[in-house]
């Protein structure tokens, strides 16, 4: 599994094709690799506030984390959800799962359902960017309204 440095994120203006997403995955790797090296889950900042199972600030803790955090330093925000989703090429049944099986209309693209059927994709993201040093993960919202439902 690759990571995502907040850095690179910006670098990506549109949706690489097979060959350039083979290349950034291969650099993403040689990057994970390095930074597989740095120990973050020592760091007593990190063993209070993250649950990394679940890969979250642990829920009862999350105004306080916020709050401690913005004292210390500015605060680095996840990346681009969408362009991260694009990498797992899921197709319409990843969209659907179970839970959507029967839905009436085409679900391939609406991404913000992935949290209830393929949440461990989600999950993945969220990881990668902690990884990279992101500080907050949001989830992707572009279509987080009745009418795109």
């Amino acid at each position: 599994m690759g990571l995502v440095c907040p850095s690179h994120i910006d670098d990506v203006s549109v949706v690489p094709g097979k060959e350039e997403l083979g290349q950034k995955e291969k650099d993403l790797n040689t990057m994970s690799e390095a930074k597989s090296k740095v120990d973050f889950k020592g760091h007593e900042w990190v063993r209070k506030y993250v649950d990394l199972e679940a890969g979250r600030v642990k829920p009862d803790l999350v105004e306080e984390y916020l709050h401690e955090l913005f004292k210390k330093r500015i605060a680095v925000l996840d990346g681009a959800m969408g362009t991260m989703i694009q990498g797992y090429k899921l197709e319409e049944q990843d969209f659907r799962g179970e839970r959507f099986k029967e839905h009436k209309h085409p679900l391939k693209g609406n991404n913000d359902i992935l949290v209830l059927t393929r949440p461990d994709v989600i999950s993945a993201i969220h990881e990668k960017y902690y990884r990279a040093g992101a500080d907050i993960c949001e989830t992707n919202t572009f279509n987080g309204t009745s009418i795109a439902q």
